[in-house]
């Protein structure tokens, strides 16, 4: 039985809020042959709100410092370069910059229509116009431009994608064909910066696996200092 949107409103869950039809694009242009499971998409849906959160509210902050009511597209990038360390800003620099100067392009040309998506025009996955509502509820004290939603989505498109190719290189690993929480935990703690940016438990994730040598069979000992 299909739930209609009173309900859904009753019970707070609105398709806003949710990417998953996004980051599976994303996960599908990494890989063609891996999947992800259910709670793997739920744990990545929670990364993009918080990632979005975490931009808005440093957005915030540096506009009450420059003095500024308007959302520009230089500021979402100094929201990034304080959340992100270095080499992925560097990455995340190149990216972004890449994303608006084809949206510019495309933007300027008369072959494109007007009904064509702006996440298109920039050649994201991610929805440049679902972040450009999220914002304008976010931001009441002033104008939020056109071109700070693909920021956004640029931003949150290349972090999902730096998460999903490390998962995938965990999941291949392991010789599973499914990303399951316990990948992205790996995924997130292996890597310095992902580690910095997320550093909250992960649900069903597990730990890390760290087993003091004291701990191991006296066989495996033996063999680990044969190999060197």
């Amino acid at each position: 039985m299909e739930v209609n949107k009173k309900q859904r409103r009753r019970r707070g869950v609105t398709t806003e809020h949710v990417f998953h039809t996004f980051i599976y694009k994303i996960l599908k242009n990494i890989s063609n042959d891996i999947g992800i499971s259910i709670k793997g998409m739920t744990i990545m849906n929670s990364l993009v709100m918080d990632l979005y959160q975490r931009l808005m509210n440093e957005a915030k902050q540096l506009s009450l410092v420059r003095k500024t009511t308007t959302l520009l597209p230089e500021t979402i990038f100094a929201a990034g370069r304080l959340l992100v360390s270095h080499p992925l800003h560097t990455q995340l620099v190149e990216f972004t910059s890449q994303i608006i100067k084809n949206y510019s392009e495309k933007s300027g040309t008369a072959k494109t229509s007007s009904a064509t998506p702006t996440s298109v025009r920039a050649g994201l996955q991610m929805p440049s116009g679902r972040f450009l509502r999220l914002m304008r509820q976010k931001w009441k004290q002033g104008v939020v431009r056109s071109n700070a939603a693909i920021a956004m989505a640029a931003t949150v498109e290349k972090i999902v994608m730096a998460v999903l190719e490390h998962a995938e290189r965990h999941t291949r690993e392991s010789k599973h064909n499914r990303i399951i929480p316990r990948y992205l935990m790996l995924a997130i703690r292996s890597d310095e910066c992902l580690d910095k940016l997320f550093p909250g438990t992960i649900s069903s994730g597990g730990v890390l696996p760290n087993i003091m040598p004291q701990l191991l069979p006296r066989t495996m000992l033996k063999h680990g200092d044969d190999d060197m």
